[in-house]
Order: C-alpha cells, then sequence, then structure tokens
C-alpha cells in the first residue's frame, strides 16, 4: 500500500502551487495523483520531456516523487554521456591557399643562354606553400597528380625532401602554413613534351567548412623550371673542391675540406639584389663564407637585355653530416622579388 505524503509547499519551479488536503476528496486527490504518475511514466529516452502540472490540492505520493527522481537520474546520465562522447564532432571553418612557392635548383646549360633545362628521366623537387587559414588545428588530406604524355611520377615527399613521405595526411595549426615537396619523375620523351603537376589538399570532417586549395605548375621537357618569378632565374653552374655535380644534386665527401658550389643568376630586371643561401638541416655541416651577399645589377635599356651573375657558396660536410637540402633565395630589385630555389646535397666518405 502506498502511503500518501502531505507536502504544505513545493519550491520547486516545475511543479508550483500549495497543497490544502481539504480542497478535494480523498477520491479526487487519488485520481489526480494516478494522472500525474502515468504522465511521468510517460518520459522516456528520445521522446521529449513534458512534466506534468500540480495543481493545489492535489496529493503527491513517494511514488510519484520517485518516478520524478528516476527519470531526473536518466536524464543526467544521458546528457553526462554525451558531453564525454568522442562521436560529437567539432567542423572547422576557413580556407586553404596553395602557391607554388620553391623550384628546383637544376644544371646549367651554357648553350642555352646560361639556362638549365628540365631533362627526360630527370627528378626535380617542386615545393608549394600551404597556408590554413582556418579557426582550429585540423589534418589535411594532400593529393599530387601530373598529367601528360609519358608516365610522369608526381609523389609527396617528406620534410627534407629526400624521402617518400609516409602518408599523404598533415596537420596544420590555427592559421599555420607548411610546405609541401613534390618529386616528379620526367618520362623518356622529346622535349616540348609538357606534365601538369596540381597538388590538392583538402580537409575531410563530415560536414566541413572549410575551402579546399590547389595549385597547378606545367613542367615542359627542354625548358627550364616554372619559377614563381621571372626576373631572376637561378642555374647550377659547377662544384668544386670537396663537392661534385652527381645527377641533379651535389654529393659532399665527408671530412675537413670546404666545397664550393658556383650558381649562375639570370637576372632581367635591374635594381639592387641580395643572396641568401641555408641549408635545411644542418646537423654535422660546417658553416662556409660569402653565403650572403648584396650587390647591384645595372640592365642596358634594350629589349630582352640579360645579365648574369656569379654566386659562390661554400659548406663543409662533416663526419656526422647526412643528407640535405641547399635553399638559395634572391630577393629586391625594382620589382621587389623573392625568390626560392632548392638543391639536394648528398654526403659520402
Amino acid at each position: 500500500m502506498t502511503c500518501p505524503v502531505m507536502i504544505t509547499a513545493i519550491t520547486a519551479p516545475a511543479w508550483p502551487g500549495i497543497i490544502n488536503k481539504e480542497d478535494k476528496t480523498m477520491a479526487n486527490i487519488t485520481s489526480n495523483n494516478e494522472d500525474l504518475l502515468n504522465k511521468v511514466k510517460l518520459i522516456q529516452p528520445g521522446v521529449p520531456i513534458q512534466f506534468p502540472t500540480v495543481k493545489p490540492g492535489d496529493l503527491i505520493t513517494a511514488e510519484l516523487i520517485n518516478a520524478i527522481m528516476r527519470t531526473v537520474e536518466s536524464l543526467d546520465k544521458r546528457v553526462t554521456a554525451l558531453e564525454g562522447s568522442s562521436s560529437v564532432t567539432v567542423v572547422p571553418k576557413g580556407r586553404l591557399e596553395v602557391f607554388y612557392a620553391i623550384a628546383p635548383l637544376v644544371i646549367e646549360d651554357i648553350t642555352v643562354k646560361n639556362e638549365g633545362k628540365i631533362k627526360a628521366g630527370g627528378e626535380y623537387i617542386f615545393i608549394f606553400s600551404v597556408t590554413a587559414i582556418v579557426d582550429m588545428e585540423t589534418t589535411y588530406t594532400v593529393t599530387p597528380t601530373i598529367n601528360g604524355n609519358g608516365s610522369w611520377i608526381a609523389e609527396l615527399v617528406m620534410d627534407g625532401y629526400t624521402q617518400n613521405s609516409q602518408g599523404n595526411s598533415i596537420t596544420i595549426p590555427e592559421n599555420g602554413r607548411k610546405l609541401i615537396g613534390v618529386r616528379v619523375t620526367v618520362p623518356d620523351v622529346n622535349d616540348e613534351c609538357v606534365g601538369t603537376l596540381i597538388l590538392s589538399v583538402t580537409e575531410n570532417t563530415p560536414g566541413t567548412k572549410v575551402t579546399p586549395g590547389h595549385a597547378q605548375v606545367q613542367v615542359t621537357v627542354g625548358e627550364p623550371p616554372p619559377t614563381p618569378v621571372t626576373e631572376a632565374r637561378v642555374t647550377l653552374r659547377l662544384a668544386d673542391s670537396a663537392a661534385s655535380i652527381v645527377g641533379e644534386k651535389v654529393k659532399f665527401v665527408r671530412g675537413n675540406t670546404e666545397g664550393r658550389i658556383q650558381l649562375n643568376i639570370l637576372f632581367t630586371k635591374g635594381g639592387t639584389y641580395s643572396t641568401k643561401a641555408y641549408l635545411r638541416n644542418t646537423s654535422g655541416w660546417l658553416g662556409g663564407s660569402s653565403n650572403t651577399s648584396s650587390f647591384t645589377i645595372y640592365i642596358a635599356n634594350q629589349p630582352n637585355a640579360t645579365v648574369n651573375k656569379l654566386i659562390n657558396v661554400k659548406f663543409t660536410a662533416g663526419l656526422s653530416a647526412s643528407d640535405t637540402e641547399l635553399i638559395f633565395s634572391v630577393s629586391g630589385g625594382d620589382a621587389n622579388i623573392y625568390v626560392e630555389y632548392v638543391l639536394g646535397l648528398t654526403v659520402s666518405d
């Protein structure tokens, strides 16, 4: 038998009012109480909650109170589980900016105005900048493709740009930037054959609000590599002392002897320029001399006039030196340019 509980006041906002047992007969009170209990029992997971209204004079039993408390406990458990659930997905918002940033530094061909050319069968590293103008750190999918006559190959390379990437996912912090290298292998085709290199970057959260980004570069066999700017084109002229040209890279011999890399810059516009050379991974390498310089270029006021400038950069590969990359930049001039080139360096005993 359920024992009725007489309550003279209820302060909870869901069931306001004053109960006065003299306002109703016991039969009516019991009937009303059962109606309230039935309404509470209708509260089920997934069904909108509609709490019953208690009127003045209604009798509230322990059974009714317990039913209400169980419902509140159930609701609390479901809310707690929802707050801790990994299935709650935060959708990032923003956009991606992708552009071609650093050109491959190729070997000079002195028969074509000192301009190095893309060769059939060669391998070249093209570096892109990916900027995430996004409201949170997240992971992106990076996909390189290249289309053209013959079997062109485009593959991601890791930081350092000397090994295959272990996947095509990268994490970029909020409003962060990363450089992505793509190694292109040119097929054995004739000059003037073109490969269209595309780097696409997407954010794959379900319902994402991040606009994808992509950049496109045309690679032509028998022509200089495309560059972000045309006012200054850099080529590799020679390597000597403890350095030598092997394939499309420069090899250094470990030891205490300094190696020299000589670069040629073909200028199409005059002005005051600065150059800088540095290694991406300096561990085991010893800094050389003349790796930063400034100079002024004067170009005659004639159609297609150009000026060549030779730059020497020097490094020593210590006993613990490992493969790395030389980054060479040119900045300034009347057009206020900034362009970078990358050249692979290897070491041997």
